[in-house]
Order: structure tokens, then sequence, then C-alpha cells
């Protein structure tokens, strides 16, 4: 059987339309054995394709060839690319490949891990690929896997990832087709001997699980088992051109494109002569073991967002080649038998049907897998923010979306659109994944959000230093902090450590007070406050004279020597510095004399104290006269010594113990060795210098105090820096006696008799430190007046006195208050409910007072609801409220009522006549308490007029009249009617079933009204169709013949005349008749319908 008609020239030029020479392929299956050339193309073919010996050839799901060339590398033409990634008519090239593998005898793409792998005939390896095919990822060796395999030709793989390799090499044993995983491990192998002399390339057909084979010797496809079982051969020596060298083969799509996209074609790599351009690609139709068309029958979940795997229930399932959620392919599929399979449902996937494809045919299901889209979440901005923050979500299927969580706590959101959402970090939140839910699934941001917390301080160290001091905070949510300031000055410097420690650097200008860390949530204070300090000075002194002296020369002089040298041998050098010190004023915390090396030494020497005068004399020695005979005399202990010290160095000698403030200083530096050593004088670069470091004040600092109030006597522990040596401690100018000092940061004092609230200061003998905050000195607080002096719960009471700062509670004869403290002498609060008559006492730190007079409590009536809310006169109402039990008047609108006290919080009382509806009033002794909204008093309804004034059962009547409002019934003539209330002066009622002529009433609880009028109930008329029992036409033309069977009446008035009769029998109807009407249907048209009579029945 042949699908189609072929002819010997390129597929490209020929028809592309049906009926001229190619019919459309179907994707039905030849019977086996049968093969049909499609098409051909030349693989040297006018520079659009470069493969002179194409050995392989591999369909690839791009819906490309893949061309391996294993012997153009032997060519001058070689450009170094031996893979060629074609179209599958050859007219056009994608791309071209250097693999490095001189001779690619097999090439097969790996569907399931993604991967090339090459065969090579003359290396007996099988090689791992990425796209690229640039250099191979991984090889083995053939023959290592066994010993048979020493020349692989052809490659294939299935969709399972097995790689199926086989072995060409001529002889009685040489001939297989070997099994390896996709990991290239040896799995088992089966012998082609038998059947063919040689073997070249291998295909594996996904249609019907087998391999096929071609054999240049036999110019045949073989066709077999994964087993190796024999089953067809395919002869391919027809083709046109005849191939010369069939090297490769691979099943891929057909390249006509009206072809359905389930038929299939099997492509031949043809490698020509050697070495000459000679090559070419077949493409043919190949029939195999029969496969029948799929049927899909059901599948299940029949609905499902992307992502969810369905089971497909059916028939000719194996060979399937694609599964189709309403034409989108599935992500992926797996055929478990025959009958059933499962495929995933693609993210691109739409609401529709589901098709099958295999060789043989497809089928599309006929009920429809309905796409739930679960939302998706692709990114969101800003990454990281505190509660409240604005987070804007971007991803799909944001549609009835119906939770957002960050980390699991719900948030409030707003969806701008399927693809954007807004939500507000929501108050609980912690860092972690976003999550969006809708009604078909949910979905978690791939990154987590990080909430911000405001940081929190709880300890820095240290307390206090000098501009540019690094300060180490520790407490929490220090993630994000963006600033740190020095009481108000931002940090010269900030780095966050972590979530519970950063440092930041004390900046020029600041001053003592608390430190603050903020970020985008918030900021935090600390408690004490960091100190401060200023640098102490430091003073730097040249050297006013300096020379060296030698006993070898006892009146020479050296004073303008570029050296000071100091050395101990058979001839003794000294040298002497003298240093004029002026302005210190400050205590001195180091002095140094600094000496550079412009000669090293084992030893550098030692300092000593010595004279400012010449030996002997009252004269300051200068450098100018200064020799070894005059020189002041060295004696005593040195002040300090050095070893050895190194060229280019700074030699540091300790001199503290000599300077103590201003004044002249001369120093002498002797050696204990041999050892020369040259320092720099005064005449040279780095002359020698005394610096002296002062102390810095250590003034005292008041970071915190406890309590912050109390009365006197009460002891305060204040913290803070440099308490040692406090001279005095002051309580807003007052002395604290008996203070203590605990350590150089804390002190307790006590507050002393006649205290007032202020600042707590201390004093030291460097300075004064004040707190910045003021200790309150509580006093009993005072009441001089307060007024009203009487009022009911609620009423708001202004008490007068003094030392009302600080108040903690206020009691109405026992009863708390709610205040609030305007000043010191005076405050506000509100009489509570159940307080009673008696005097009102004020509470604080420094004590208690209870008022002179009694507050005179009100307990006025109030009415909190009532029952019923309307009636007539003489109905009974019950009222709620308090302080009832003294009532002595009940009003109702303004008339008085009688009424019965049941408890304090319940009366009753009666309408009264005369009374109109309005509120409700209540009055006892201390007042009088009207109800929220009115009583309506209800009066009889009246009927002024009724339309309209006849009817039929449904039809609707309007009322006019008065007293309308909670009418509970309306009747006609005793029937309940249905009714509803426009107004108190209308209303509209329906004409009840079984109602008769007679009166309207209208009625409310207060009585009736009825209409003056009758409402006439009326019957509506009854319409009866009744066909004719005998009809006819005569003619006068033919006197004695009837036209009773005819289907048409005629009526003519002519030459003949033609009458019609009916006849109709009415017997059934009982009553008067309205209007009785003949109707008949015209069938053939006249200008004179006639004229009716009524005629005898005989």
């Amino acid at each position: 059987m042949v699908l189609r008609s072929h002819t010997t020239q390129s597929r490209r030029s020929l028809p592309r339309r049906q009926g001229r020479g190619f019919e459309r392929l179907e994707p039905r299956l030849l019977l086996a054995g049968d093969i049909s050339q499609v098409n051909y193309f030349d693989t040297w073919n006018g520079n659009i394709i470069k493969s002179t010996d194409p050995a392989s050839v591999v369909y690839h799901p791009s819906g490309h060839l893949f061309i391996a060339d294993s012997e153009i590398n032997e060519l001058s033409v070689f450009t170094g690319k031996n893979v060629f990634e074609v179209s599958l008519t050859g007219d056009h090239v994608f791309a071209e490949y250097a693999t490095g593998n001189d001779e690619p005898t097999g090439i097969t793409y790996n569907e399931r891990d993604g991967f090339f792998y090459i065969t090579n005939d003359d290396t007996r390896t099988i090689s791992r690929y990425d796209a690229s095919l640039r250099s191979a990822l991984a090889a083995v060796s053939t023959q290592a896997a066994d010993a048979v395999l020493k020349d692989p030709e052809g490659i294939t793989s299935d969709p399972s990832g097995n790689l199926y390799v086989v072995n060409g090499v001529s002889g009685q044993t040489g001939r297989w087709v070997a099994a390896f995983n996709s990991n290239m491990q040896f799995l088992y192998k089966f012998s082609l001997t038998d059947r063919m002399a040689d073997a070249e390339g291998i295909a594996y057909n996904r249609a019907n699980q087998h391999l096929y084979i071609v054999s240049q010797a036999e110019m045949a496809i073989l066709e077999y088992t994964l087993d190796g079982t024999y089953l067809e051969t395919y002869d391919i020596g027809q083709f046109s051109p005849r191939p010369k060298s069939p090297q490769g083969l691979t099943f891929g799509a057909t390249s006509y494109p009206y072809d359905d996209p389930a038929a299939m074609s099997i492509y031949i790599a043809d490698g020509g002569v050697d070495n000459q351009a000679d090559g070419g690609i077949f493409e043919a139709s190949i029939g195999s073991a029969l496969v029948a068309a799929p049927h899909v029958s059901g599948f299940a979940p029949t609905s499902g967002p992307a992502g969810t795997v369905v089971t497909i229930t059916g028939s000719g399932f194996a060979g399937t080649t694609g599964v189709f959620f309403n034409g989108t392919a599935a992500s992926s599929f797996t055929v478990d038998s025959a009958t059933t399979l499962h495929a995933t449902v693609p993210p691109t996937a739409t609401s529709g049907p589901v098709r099958v494809t295999n060789p043989a045919g497809s089928h599309t299901s006929t009920a429809v897998f309905t796409l739930n889209p679960a939302p998706l979440i692709s990114s969101f901005s800003p990454l990281s923010g505190p509660v409240g923050t604005e987070v804007t979500l971007l991803g799909g299927n944001f549609v009835d979306v119906s939770q957002v969580r960050f980390n699991g706590v719900a948030a409030g959101f707003t969806v701008d659109s399927s693809v954007q959402l807004r939500a507000v970090v929501p108050p609980g939140a912690a860092s972690g994944p976003i999550s969006v839910t809708n009604a078909h699934g949910a979905a978690a941001s791939a990154a987590d959000f990080t909430v911000l917390a405001a940081p929190e301080i709880t300890v820095f160290t240290p307390a206090s230093g000098p501009a540019g001091t690094e300060v180490t905070l520790q407490g929490k949510d220090f993630t994000g902090v963006n600033q740190v300031r020095f009481n108000g000055i931002a940090a010269a410097s900030l780095t966050v450590d972590s979530a519970t420690q950063l440092r930041a650097r004390v900046p020029a200008g600041a001053t003592t007070g608390p430190v603050e860390v903020s970020n985008a949530a918030g900021g935090d204070t600390s408690e004490v406050s960091f100190m401060v300090t200023s640098l102490a000075p430091t003073f730097t002194f040249p050297a006013e004279s300096d020379a060296f002296v030698r006993s070898s020369d006892p009146t020479g002089n050296n004073g303008s020597n570029t050296v000071l040298r100091v050395r101990n041998s058979s001839t003794m050098v000294s040298s002497y510095l003298k240093f004029q010190v002026s302005g210190v004023s400050s205590p001195i915390e180091r002095a140094t004399l600094r000496l550079y090396v412009a000669d090293p030494s084992d030893s550098g020497g030692a300092v000593y104290r010595v004279s400012d005068n010449y030996r002997d004399s009252g004269t300051l020695w200068n450098e100018g006269g200064l020799n070894w005979s005059n020189a002041p005399v060295i004696a005593g202990s040195p002040l300090s010594s050095l070893g050895a010290v190194a060229k280019g160095a700074w030699a540091q000698f300790d001199v503290t113990a000599a300077v103590g403030g201003s004044g002249t200083y001369s120093f002498a530096l002797v050696n204990a060795t041999s050892d020369v050593v040259d320092y720099s004088s005064s005449e040279a670069a780095n002359p020698p210098e005394l610096v002296i470091e002062t102390v810095a004040p250590r003034n005292p600092h008041i970071a915190s105090f406890a309590p912050l109030s109390g009365p006197p006597g009460t002891e305060v522990t204040v913290q803070g820096l440099n308490f040692s040596g406090a001279t005095a401690v002051r309580l807003n100018g007052i002395d604290m006696v008996g203070f203590v000092v605990d350590s150089a940061s804390q002190f307790r004092a006590v507050v002393p008799a006649g205290a007032t609230s202020g600042p707590i200061s201390v004093v030291n003998p460097d300075g004064t430190a004040t707190s910045a905050a003021s200790f309150a000195v509580l006093l009993p607080p005072e009441i001089t007046a307060f007024t009203p002096a009487s009022g009911q719960a609620g009423t708001e009471v202004t008490i007068s006195g003094r030392n009302l700062t600080g108040t903690t509670q206020v009691l109405f004869n026992g009863t708390a208050a709610v205040y609030t403290v305007d000043s010191d002498s005076q405050l506000r609060a509100t009489v509570p409910d159940g307080a009673t008559t008696g005097p009102i006492q004020l509470t604080n730190g420094g004590g208690t007072q209870t008022s002179a007079t009694p507050f005179t409590v009100l307990a006025p009536p109030r009415i909190t609801s009532f029952s019923p809310v309307a009636g007539p006169v003489g109905r009974d109402v019950t009222l709620l409220g308090v302080h009832f039990n003294t009532v002595s008047q009940v009003l109702f609108n303004g008339t008085a009522a009688s009424f019965t006290v049941d408890s304090a919080s319940q009366l009753r009382a009666v309408v009264p006549a005369g009374a109109a509806s309005g509120p409700i009033s209540v009055v006892n002794p201390d007042g009088t308490a009207a109800s929220a909204s009115d009583f309506t008093v209800l009066v009889a309804p009246e009927i002024s007029s009724l339309t309209p004034a006849s009817g039929p059962v449904g039809t609707e009547v309007t009322l006019s009249g008065a007293n309308f409002r909670a009418v509970a019934e309306v009747r006609f003539n005793g029937i309940a009617a249905a009714f509803t209330v426009d107004s108190p002066t209308q209303l509209r009622a329906i004409v009840p079933p079984g109602a008769t002529t007679g009166r309207i009433v209208v009625s409310n609880a207060a009585g009736s009204g009825a209409s003056a009028a009758n409402f006439k109930v009326t019957i509506p008329p009854r319409v009866v169709s009744i066909p004719a029992n005998s009809d006819a036409y005569v003619r006068s033309s033919d006197p004695t013949r009837g036209y009773g069977s005819y289907s048409v009446l005629r009526v003519r008035n002519s030459s003949t005349t033609i009458y019609g009769y009916l006849k109709f029998d009415a017997s059934s109807i009982d009553g008067p008749v309205e209007r009785a009407t003949v109707r008949l249907y015209v069938a053939d048209p006249s200008n004179s319908g006639g004229s009716m009579y009524l005629v005898s029945n005989n």
C-alpha cells in the first residue's frame, strides 16, 4: 500500500498542493514490510549544507535534523565542523558544530536527559555532549563494557533514556546491538549475525517500541524487538537515487507541512562514496507492526490547575506520541499500558478536550478538562518592610483570590488585575514566604519577605568616650537599622553585625545624651545616656638644646652635630637634651622622650634627669658651650632604658617621673655597652621631642535614677559616671543629706524635708552633673474645694487643692472614679456608677486626703427601653431603666398616666385617655428622664374612600383614610386580605379568594373602621372554545350534492352560488353569554370574507 505518489527530485521542489503528485499523509501505518520513499536531498548542495559523508542522522524535538559527518575531517574542505543542524528538507542550515570528535559514526538526542550522545568507531567510545556540542562531558569505552563491542557505529535512545548501540565489525561474531542506560553503563546485548553481513545505523520507533537497523550489504532496514527478536525487512534498494552507503537512520515528523501531526517518517543518512561529496538524506514512510489509533474513553480528575496529573483511560495507547490539553502539549506523559496513561497538565493549558495521538491516528475526548488556574507569584517588592508596608506582587492567575498570607499570617489585599495585587504586611507577621490562595490552589513566593520590627536597645559599651569612640550596642531587631544618633547627632559610621549587635562611632559635635537607633519600622532610645568626654590634650615640645660630650675630648663641643651619640668604652660618650615646657595645666598622664634612631644598636641606652645648669655652676647650660668637663653630673637611677633599637625607628623613653608640669627639664643619655647608638639631633631631620599627655577632667555624669518620685525620706539610687570623690548631692538645689557613693557609677541619697520637685545634681572636684529628668517630690494631696457639690453618676466634678500632680486614685465615698489631672492645683473626676453620697478622697505617692464636706450623689431616673412601642388608650406599657423606686410621675407626651413600680429597674404604666404619640417621661425627686424614642398612641382607623369600587378576586384596591399606622388586618366582607400600608392615610389591599360583595373593614389595636360603601366583587367572563361538529358547503350548480368531506368551506356569489354551513353544539354553556364568535381560518384570500347568518339546525 502506497500512501502517496513520489518522484526522484528534491521534495522541496515538488508541488505542495494535494492532487499534484502527493496525497496528504494521515497518521495510519503501512503494512509491515512496506516502505515508500518520500523525499531526498544532497548534503553537499550548493553551499547550503557542507557534509560530504553523512554517517548518522537524528531527529531533534525542535523539528530539525542533526547530521554527523564521519569522513569530512579527511578532506581539504574540512573547517572543524562535523555536525550540521538542518531543516527536514535540507533547504536551511541552522547551525554547524565542531565536536572535537574526529570520526562521529553515530549521533542521537536523549529526550530523557537532554544530552546528545555520539559514537566513534576509531576510539571505540560513546561520548555525552550538551546542546553546544562543543566538547564531550563524559565518555566510556564500548570495548571495556563488553569485549565484542569493537566497532560502535549507530546509536539511538528510547523515552526512558536507554541507549542502543549497533556494533558493525564484520565476521561471524561481530554484529551486535548493545543496550546502555543514560549513565552509559552496559545493560545487555543481542546478536545480528544471523540476519545481516554488516550493521550501520540504528533507530528507535516509539510508535511500536522496536529497533530498526540499516545494513549496507542487504541494502535494507531490519526491524527487531528490544530483546533481539527479528520481525521484518524493508528493502531500500528501489530508492532513487539508489543509496550507495546507507549508514544512519532516525524517526521523526514528516517534512510535508500539511501532514497530520501524528504522521511519522524515517530519515536515512547515505554516506555515499568515501571522500566524495555525494552523500544525502532519504525520507521515507515505513510500515511497522500494526498499531490501532488511540481512543479516549475517559479521564480523571476532570479539572485542576496546571501541574495536575491526569489519568487517561481508553485503548490504543501503545506508541502514544503526544497528549494535548485543548491543543497544548502535556508537560510530560507516561504510558502505563495500552489502556491507561498519565499526563501532566502544562502551565499554558486552557480548558478544553484531551487529545491522544500515535502514528496510527489521534482521538479527542468528548468531555472537557476544566483548567482551574492556581495563582503564580513571580516577584514582589519591596523585599522587606515593617508591619503596614504595602507590598506589590506580580504573577498570574490572581483571579478570585481569597487569601494572602505573610508567613502564614493573613493580610489585607487589593487585586489590581489578574497579574498584580497589593497586600499590606499584617500585625504579627514574621519573615518568610508570601502565599496567595484562590479556589484552585495556592502559590508561595520563592524568596522570603523580611518583616522589619522596630529595633530595641538593651545595653551599649563603653558608657563614655570622646568623639571617634566605637560604641557596641546590643539589642534585637537591628536588621535594617539605617541610623544611629548620639543625643540627636548622626553617628560617624554604622556597622550592623547581626540582628542583635551593631557598632557606631561617636561623631564630632556629639554631646552627652541617649543613643537612638532606627529602621523603617521605627526606633528606640537608650534608657541611659552615653557620656561624651573631651580628649585629654597632648603637648609636644622640641629640644631647646642638645649635644653629646666625650671623655677623650674634655673641652670639645659637639652642639652643632646632627647626631646625639651614646657609647660606653675606653672613650665615654654621653648626650644631653634640654626642653622648655609651658602651658601644661592639667595633670600629666604620661611624658615620653622620643628620639629618632640614625644608627642602630643592641642597646638604646638609659635616660637620666640632670641639672639644667653647667656642673658646679648656677648658669643654664646650652648646646654651644657644653663639653665633657662642664656637663651636668649624671647620678642616681635612670628614668627608663631601652634594649636594641632599629635604624629608622623612634626610640621612646618614659620620663613621666621627672615631668611635673610647666618648666625646664634636662636629660642625659648614657649607654651600658660599647655598641654606639646615634640619634638624630635638633640639627637633623626627625629632631628629638618631648611628648606630654595630660589627664582629661573626670566630670561626673548622671544617666538615670530610681524611683522617679517619692515623698521626703525616699532613698533615690542614681546611676552614672565619675561619682568617686563626690562632695555634694542636691535635689532642686537642696542638699540631700546622708548620700553614699557605692561605686564610681552609683550613689544613693535621701530626699530631704522641704525639698521640692526638680533635677538631681552631683558635684566632684572636676565639675557638676545635673540629671536631665526631674525627681518629683510627692507631698500628700490637699483638697480645698470641689464643684458642683452634688450630681448624678456621670457628672464631672472639678477638685481644687495642692499637690495634686501624681494623684493615683480618686474615690467618691469609696467608689473609684475616672479622673484627669490638669495641674498641681486642679483635677477633674467623673462621678462613677454606684457611687453614693459621701466624701471625696485623693491619694498620691505622698499620702491620702479626704474632703471636709460630702459630695451628694443624685439618682434621677433613666429609661433604657419600653414595650410595646405602640398601643391604644388603656394599653399597659412596661418601662425598664434605673432609679424607679422613688418615681412620683409617669407622663405620655405630657399626659399623666397611672403606673405601678415593680422594682428600681422596672415599672408599668397605662396609656391615659387624651394621650398623643410622643416620648414617655418618668419623674423622681432627683430629676426627670424621657425615653429616647416615641410611644405611638394608636387610634381606630377610618376609611374615607376606596378605588376601584369593584373588581374580581386579585384586584388591588387603594383605601384612603386616617390612622392606618399599625393596621393589623383588612377584610373584604369578612374575608382577610393581604395588604400594604403606604402611609398613615393610605393602604393597598388585594381582593382575596372567596370574597363577596360587601364592606371593607380595616383594624388595628385601637379598633376597626369600615367603608361607607360596599366593594362589589365581580366574576370575570369565561371563554369556551367549541369545535364545529358538522361543516360543509353547497353549490347551486349541483343542487343534490354535498361537499362535507372537503378540506375547505367555499363561499361564492356568481352564476353559481356557493354557501358554507357550520353546526356547533353549545349545550354545555350555562349562564349568560357576553359574546360569541365564529373563527374561520382563511385558506384562499378574497376581497370579501362573506356574511354570517343563523339558520335552522334542521
